[in-house]
């Protein structure tokens, strides 16, 4: 039979091997053809050869009978036929004998021994695939179930299953393609076994549309009738043989096929459970075999620690879509515990894998085995499902690594990482890893979004921390520029009312403010004093000098600055003060706050240190009775460094001091380039400090409190939902765009 994709052998293996003999149903050898009806057979073999695939199921048997094919292959003589002949007898098996197993690893021993040749030449190849050696055609509509299943389980089992029937099917090796694409597959991405038995095993040309449905209704029929009796086959095998099986007959394999090919099974639930003490999920992964150094820079090849990973990982990816498909078959606490041992699953491989590893990777590189994407099918994320996902991410702890946290917001859902967020941030804990997706929140386009964002909003105005509220700020307002569109006016009701509140000026800035009309000018401006003589011992008496009151509040948060400084190995090389010019004769009166600039030499900066030692800057915001950290925000940064402070000032008169930065952005290369003209243009910075953090600009002359203001909005969209409602006889509808 001719088939576009078949790369025909020519080779004739006379008398090259001698084939299984195949027995009848009750145990006795078949007879042998006699040679008339080999030369039939043959014959009508042959004529199936030049059939086009698209007809065969028009194809008039006569010679080559079940039962003869049956007995052919049972005889010597068949080695005498080539491979084309060969693949095109077992058209004719389809209701026979022949193509019965009772185990995956049945098959490919039976399929071994009729093309011995083009087995052996497949696994030798560095391909790693049948491809160019072995094709089989069907199965097809009038076949039998177990014949049907048999070809069907050929046609989607991973290759690598097939190709190294002896060993761990989840191995991995450097340049070994794609193991695990099934010889059914159309292309690279086609790796769900479930997906190849319903779409593509028996999947012949259709050469018009008409015929391409008939082709699809037979395949999902020809689906619909082995499904069950691979079902079946797994189980039974399971059963009696457990976890002792390698390659096709591994365990794993067969419960992660079975779980994608019918996830809601119950049998499936039973038989995972009762497997998973083989397995060892829980267990450590087993030591390298040698050292790290062993390697040099070059990859660590054929670790068995790896392969046990990737397997481990594939039974996991089974036990989730169970239990998420039938949980009426699990215990209450099955979905938890799972969502922990792939927690603990990740931090190990984590801890493991390295850039001489990474075609370990559970994302990428091992999708067909990958734990996680288990969840982006539908009964990953239900509300039932997500707030379990919730409960394992608060039960990690804060001291682990972001990078299970990472996987965990990428792949349970949408609003996972923002609604993580939103919790912690409602309990007063740190973000740490996690960081809301401001993007989807701004758009609105669900309720869900929507919900969340008005949760951040009400934030805004309850917590104490500056450095957070300056972070909810910025990621609602795009870094306040969502405030300043093109007509002045923010678009959307919710950003109107942030902005009216909390943000009065962009963060990039000329000496006359734009919106609010104030003008620095010089009898505004802060009166700028290096502090010289820091002593490179004895620093915290320096700093304790900074205060007036040596026994009150100040001097007691200037110790505890000092001995946090200490604790972190932060010494001061440089130092300037700010303080309000009519402190000074001939000025305004006396401004009873003074800022302080610390440039400080860090030991170690650790990624994740705490606000406010994300630099090597942190001011100092000093009254009569209280010091207070305040932090710059790397947003202020500029191209090359953080910038320079050139002024302090507090124009608006409201005890919050605005802080002016100068820096760059652009070097000069060009002969023909002017600094400040074409190139290296300055640029101004400016925020206005707020508890611990500088953060936006807000003119409290224009100011109004936050819950009013979002009351009045809010308010003013009820009122026109429902003049809508009595002027079209319409329900009011929340449409997203507030």
């Amino acid at each position: 039979m001719s088939i576009s994709r078949r790369v025909c052998s020519a080779f004739i293996y006379a008398f090259a091997a001698v084939a299984t003999v195949s027995a009848a149903p009750n145990g006795e050898a078949l007879p042998p053809l006699s040679s008339r009806e080999l030369a039939a057979v043959v014959g009508e073999i042959e004529a199936m050869v030049k059939t086009d695939e698209s007809q065969v199921s028009a194809f008039v048997v006569r010679e080559a009978t079940p039962s003869r094919i049956d007995r052919l292959f049972a005889m010597p003589e068949l080695a005498q036929l080539d491979g084309t002949r060969r693949e095109n007898a077992l058209i004719f098996a389809g209701r026979g004998t022949l193509l019965r197993f009772d185990k995956p690893s049945d098959i490919v021993a039976k399929v071994a021994s009729w093309f011995p040749g083009e087995v052996a030449a497949a696994r030798a190849s560095s391909r790693q695939s049948f491809f160019g050696y072995v094709h089989l055609y069907g199965p097809y509509a009038d076949w039998q179930d177990e014949p049907a299943a048999f070809l069907t389980l050929w046609n989607c089992m991973p290759q690598i299953a097939w190709l190294k029937p002896d060993a761990n099917p989840f191995m991995r090796r450097l340049n070994d393609s794609l193991p695990f694409m099934a010889i059914a597959a159309r292309s690279s991405s086609e790796l769900d076994f479930g997906q190849c038995v319903r779409e593509r095993s028996g999947l012949r040309p259709a050469w018009t549309e008409v015929e391409l449905p008939v082709v699809r209704r037979e395949v999902r029929a020809m689906s619909d009738r082995v499904t069950p009796v691979l079902r079946d086959k797994f189980a039974r095998f399971l059963a009696a043989n457990r976890c002792r099986g390698t390659g096709p007959d591994d365990c794993a394999l067969i419960l992660m096929l079975w779980a994608s090919l019918s996830p809601a099974d119950a049998e499936l639930a039973a038989a995972i459970q009762m497997l998973e003490a083989e397995v060892s999920l829980d267990s450590p992964l087993p030591e390298l075999q040698h050292p790290a150094a062993d390697y040099g820079d070059g990859a660590q090849d054929g670790e068995p620690r790896f392969d046990a990973a990737l397997r481990r990982a594939a039974f996991l990816r089974a036990k989730l879509i169970s239990v998420l498909n039938a949980p009426a078959a699990w215990p209450s606490q099955a979905l938890p515990i799972s969502l922990h041992q792939l927690t603990r699953l990740q931090q190990r491989l984590d801890a493991a894998i390295d850039y001489r590893r990474q075609y370990y990777e559970l994302d990428y590189y091992n999708e067909p085995v990958n734990p996680w994407t288990v969840f982006a099918r539908c009964p990953g994320n239900t509300p039932q499902v997500r707030a379990a996902i919730l409960a394992e991410l608060n039960a990690i702890g804060d001291t682990a690594d972001c990078a299970v946290y990472e996987h965990w917001f990428k792949h349970g859902g949408t609003s996972l990482q923002s609604t993580y967020a939103l919790q912690r941030l409602r309990a007063n804990r740190p973000l740490r890893c996690a960081s809301p997706d401001w993007a989807w929140l701004q758009q609105g386009r669900s309720r869900e979004a929507r919900a969340l964002r008005n949760g951040y909003l009400a934030l805004l105005g309850r917590i104490e921390s500056g450095a957070l509220r300056d972070r909810l700020l910025s990621g609602l307002t795009e870094n306040g520029q969502g405030c300043f569109d093109q007509d002045g006016a923010p678009a959307q009701v919710w950003r109107r009312a942030v902005c009216t509140t909390w943000i009065g000026e962009p963060q990039a800035v000329q000496r006359t403010l734009e919106h609010s009309g104030l003008t620095l000018r010089d009898a505004d401006v802060f009166r700028q004093t290096p502090l010289e003589s820091i002593p490179a011992q004895g620093q915290a008496t320096w700093l304790l000098g900074l205060v007036q009151d040596a026994q009150g509040q100040a001097a007691k948060n200037m110790r505890a600055i000092a001995a946090e400084l200490d604790r972190r190995g932060a010494t001061i090389y440089a130092a300037t003060t700010w303080n309000y010019p009519g402190s000074y004769p001939g000025s305004r009166p006396e401004h009873s706050k003074s800022l302080v600039e610390l440039r400080l030499n860090m030991t170690e900066q650790p990624s994740d240190s705490p606000w406010p030692f994300m630099g090597t800057r942190i001011l100092l915001a000093i009254e009569p009775h209280n010091v207070t950290w305040v932090g710059v925000p790397q947003r202020f940064g500029y191209q090359y460094d953080d910038g320079e402070i050139t002024h302090v000032s507090d124009l608006d008169a409201d005890g919050n001091l605005e802080v002016w930065l100068s820096g760059t952005f652009g070097e000069c290369d060009g002969e023909d380039l002017r600094p400040g003209v074409d190139c290296a243009i300055e640029t101004i910075h400016m925020g206005e400090i707020a508890g611990d953090a500088v953060s936006y600009f807000a003119d409290t002359s224009r100011r109004r409190g936050l819950t009013y203001g979002v009351g009045v909005m809010l308010a003013i969209v009820a009122i026109a939902g429902v003049f809508a409602y009595f002027r079209r006889g319409l329900p009011f509808r929340d449409n997203g765009s507030s």
